[in-house]
């Protein structure tokens, strides 16, 4: 038998001979052994494992949403320089409109979020596109801000590059 205490010798399911400890671990490493030990842990240690697992959840998150931020970072950074050396392509309208809609969402309570984000899916992803959506007249105001904003961005980045 295997107490797990060192290397001692035991047989495998198919009665074969197998050296566990050190160099058997790496042989058996999906043999169960370690989801058992972690029920075993858990069931006796409760409030410690849930208290581990949030730990190691958040811990998780928190270095993804580092790396994502320090890859938009590095990447605005890149933008800007090649912005400043004039190498830069114009801006097309459905990136100023997408720049403008993150302006707006920022500026936006996140209650005015959720109402925008439910009137744009009515409008926007329903059959019948935005004619067809919710209400079907006139735009909402944070559609026409929308609107206002990304011509705002497309006239300063023209007269920029015209000066």
């Amino acid at each position: 038998s295997f107490n797990g205490m060192g290397d001692e010798e035991c047989r495998d399911r198919e009665g074969r001979r197998d050296q566990r400890g050190r160099g058997g671990r790496a042989r058996r490493m999906f043999d169960g052994t370690s989801a058992r030990q972690a029920r075993h842990i858990a069931g006796k240690y409760p409030k410690s494992s849930a208290a581990a697992l949030v730990l190691g959840t958040v811990a998780t998150c928190a270095v993804m949403v580092g790396a994502i931020e320090a890859r938009d970072r590095l990447d605005a950074t890149r933008r800007a320089a090649a912005g400043a050396r004039g190498g830069g392509a114009a801006t097309t309208p459905e990136e100023a409109q997408l720049r403008a809609m993150l302006e707006n969402a920022r500026e936006s309570t996140w209650r005015e979020n959720l109402e925008n984000a439910a009137d744009a899916q009515g409008r926007f992803m329903m059959p019948g596109g935005p004619a067809g959506g919710a209400g079907g007249g006139e735009a909402p105001g944070y559609v026409r801000r929308i609107e206002e904003r990304s011509g705002e961005i497309l006239r300063r980045e023209d007269d920029d590059r015209r000066r």
